[in-house]
């Protein structure tokens, strides 16, 4: 597979995605003036009336028309309706090709409004507007505004579907998810988790007697002569006879670890031999599963602490979501978006979103563990993180420039989807479908097609639909949440929603992963294959609202991830590469987003690089030297990036005018009424525009107002928390 270096600087990735041209970051604030021709107009903030598709804004502004050599300022309002591209990170929508669906100026003759109609039909679609999300997710939540969410072809996804507990309606449902709990492991000593993906695969390192474990995220070795095993833990050594232990202290290591070759991928390991020396009581517990799994940590007893007016206690000394019912003393443990209860805190643990108590919906936001409500059927966070799990990522595709390879483990081996015709090859890191005679390949959220299963691949303008129907037990569904939305002779259009990367919506919340357990590809000949699935434990994964998706909170989990490092063998430099984990480690300003090693989408923070951020960008290498540039253009203008692997990186941005066109406005905000009217709140109530002048309108005519102007305050208020969560970064996930 063909891979693409990405840009690590953020100024850079933002304004490559949004293609801000202007060396001044756009203005935020409402209102906006916008100067054209001697024309001075006034946009007030947008109210929302639907966002279909998440793609496709309707909205209305009141505007203030000043023409040239006038001192008086016309109002009116209009309805527009513009394609959006959304930018999670920092929580901004783009409105561009604005259409002018509808005018209204009432002070103003036919004559007069068809000059200005013309005049801001003309700059508006020139004109791209950069609004919160904060603000639009508030319109949506608290007025008449509606959004119609991203969906298959095919229903993969029912917007109606059962949401779990029998109950219909809300958002769209990922089908068929998993419900049953993951092995749940309890202890109140120091202990570690040991996750091997499937049966441990061990291959022997060459020039020793040593072989290592391929399928874990562990330095797990085997000693041939002595057949014991060592781990790696931190900084000292464990050992064991047996994989299930028990496990002590190494007091004596295989002369041949320090006999590694001289590579990267041991470099941690040659670093700690011998290692510390810890005393008997410092030895931790080890854990061993063959399969997804998640640990409780509590040191010593569970210390429980009420939280006032919710009937609940939470468990303060341990990093994991756990609570206790004060009704009838059950626990309830909330990991990867999924809640589960059970008697007492050993299990056995059942599935219980669907029915947790009230008390869960009224813990306050900024208590110790209010982080969870956004995995709580029926809060603003819960809507809010839906909402935001159905964006989706798009990008053109330049047909003459999109390539791609795939690199197969021998000859192709397909292995069939349950319930379909079709069938995935398994022996590839590549995402391959056979669907008939054809073999349709999606690389970094981008279709492909070919006759042939190793090409050569074509961009697709259509996917079958069939694809759509892939189940949640497959470990290909992440398949059916990108698509082909529009195609030229020259580009096509594609996109995907989270689900790519392993965020569903179901049971009125946002999970990571299926569920399911998708055992690996392990390979053996000269050297060793191994191809991991992400699953959705084994990380004690939990929703960072900051970074809108799940975050790896482990503390014992191993040092390279949740998901077992992809351990692959590069026959052209001799070297193993153990690189890939779908949980990355969390660094200490922001948490790490969730990674998946087969779609390689992944993002950290604030910085982010997505499926499709290699397009519109270019790669040269000569031997260790490389040089990356990345561009985009669009009416405004164009601006550009580039990086070297000696160090250099610069950035720049060229308009025709200079500089953006839109500022920041003086006076008090507008509202354009549904009804084409224009109003503005005092302190006596609300005013409308007519006959030249502002009346006072009656109350009983204002509910749609007063809910709008709320949205407006909580949508401002809602982007100060969200650039404040931002700017601490994640709470959890070191480790």
């Amino acid at each position: 597979m063909r891979h693409i270096k990405f840009l690590s600087t953020t100024g850079i990735a933002a304004l490559l995605m949004f293609g801000v041209a202007s060396s001044e970051a756009q203005p935020t604030e409402w209102p906006r003036v916008k100067t054209h021709d001697g024309v001075e107009v006034v946009f007030h903030q947008p109210q929302i009336d639907s966002w279909v598709f998440y793609t496709q804004l309707e909205a209305r502004f009141a505007v203030e028309v000043t023409p040239k050599g006038s001192g008086e300022a016309v109002f009116g309002a209009l309805r527009v309706r513009g394609a959006t591209r959304t930018d999670l990170e920092s929580r901004r929508v783009l409105l561009t090709d604005i259409e002018v669906v509808e005018t209204s100026f009432p002070t103003l003759d036919a004559e007069q409004k068809q000059k200005w109609d013309r005049w801001l039909a003309s700059n508006l679609r020139q004109s791209p507007q950069d609004i919160s999300l904060d603000e639009i997710l508030a319109y949506l939540e608290h007025t008449e505004a509606t959004a119609v969410a991203v969906q298959p072809p095919i229903a993969a996804v029912s917007r109606n579907a059962e949401n779990g507990d029998g109950s219909r309606g809300g958002a769209p449902t990922a089908a068929g998810l998993a419900m049953e709990p993951p092995a749940i492991y309890f202890s109140q000593k120091p202990a570690i988790l040991v996750i091997v993906d499937g049966k441990p695969a061990r291959y022997p390192v060459d020039g020793t007697d040593l072989a290592f474990v391929v399928n874990t995220n562990w330095p797990l070795f085997f000693e041939s002569s002595t057949e014991r095993f060592y781990l790696l833990n931190a900084d000292s050594w464990l050992t064991s006879a047996t994989l299930e232990g028990p496990w002590s202290f190494a007091s004596r290591l295989p002369a041949d670890l320090s006999r590694l070759p001289a590579e990267e991928q041991w470099a941690e390991v040659r670093e700690n031999v011998p290692g510390r020396r810890i005393p008997a009581e410092e030895v931790p517990v080890v854990l061993i599963s063959t399969e997804p799994a998640e640990l409780i940590l509590v040191a010593g007893p569970p210390d429980l602490q009420i939280i006032p007016g919710t009937g609940l206690f939470h468990v303060t000394n341990t990093e994991s979501d756990l609570f206790v019912a004060k009704s009838d003393g059950r626990y309830y443990y909330l990991v990867s978006g999924r809640w589960f209860v059970a008697e007492d805190v050993r299990g056995p643990w059942s599935f219980a979103t669907p029915k947790l108590p009230a008390g869960f919906q009224q813990i306050p936001v900024d208590h110790p563990r209010g982080r969870v409500l956004a995995s709580v059927p029926g809060t603003a966070q819960a809507r809010e993180a839906v909402l935001l799990a159905q964006m989706p990522t798009k990008a053109i595709v330049k047909r003459h420039e999109a390539t791609a390879e795939v690199v197969y483990q021998g000859p192709p081996e397909f292995s069939s989807i349950e319930g379909t015709t079709m069938a995935y090859a398994a022996n590839t890191s590549s995402d391959v479908l056979k669907i008939g005679s054809r073999f349709y390949l999606c690389f970094q959220g981008v279709w492909f097609v070919s006759s042939s299963a190793n090409g050569p691949w074509v961009v697709v303008d259509r996917v079958p639909d069939v694809v759509y129907t892939i189940p949640a037990s497959s470990p290909v569904h992440h398949l059916t949440y990108v698509y082909v939305y529009d195609s030229s002779p020259d580009v096509v259009v594609v996109g995907y929603t989270p689900g790519y990367s392993g965020v569903y919506v179901s049971w009125g919340c946002v999970v990571y992963g299926t569920g399911y357990y998708y055992p690996p590809y392990v390979r053996w000949g000269a050297y060793p294959v191994y191809y991991p699935y992400p699953y959705s434990y084994g990380a004690a994964a939990f929703y960072n609202s900051a970074t809108t998706t799940y975050t790896r909170g482990a503390v014992a989990y191993g040092p390279y991830g949740g998901v077992g490092r992809a351990a692959v063998y590069n026959p052209a430099t001799g070297t193993y590469a153990r690189g890939v984990s779908a949980w990355g480690p969390a660094g200490s300003t922001a948490a790490y987003r969730a990674y998946n090693p087969r779609t390689q989408t992944s993002r950290a923070g604030y910085q982010s690089a997505n499926a499709y951020s290699q397009w519109g960008e270019n790669v040269v290498r000569r031997g260790d030297d490389w040089a990356h540039t990345g561009h985009y253009s669009d009416s405004r203008g164009t601006v550009a990036g580039y990086e070297t692997s000696r160090g250099g990186a610069g950035v720049g941005a060229r308009t025709d005018e200079g500089r953006a066109g839109v500022a920041k406005g003086a006076g008090g905000s507008l509202y354009a009424g549904k009804n084409g009217n224009v109003y503005k709140r005092s302190d006596n109530g609300w005013r409308k525009y007519e006959d030249g002048g502002w009346n006072q309108v009656e109350r009983s005519g204002t509910r749609q107002l007063d809910a709008e102007a709320r949205a407006r305050a909580q949508g401002s208020e809602r982007g100060q928390r969200s650039n404040a969560r931002g700017s601490r970064g994640g709470r959890r996930g070191h480790g």
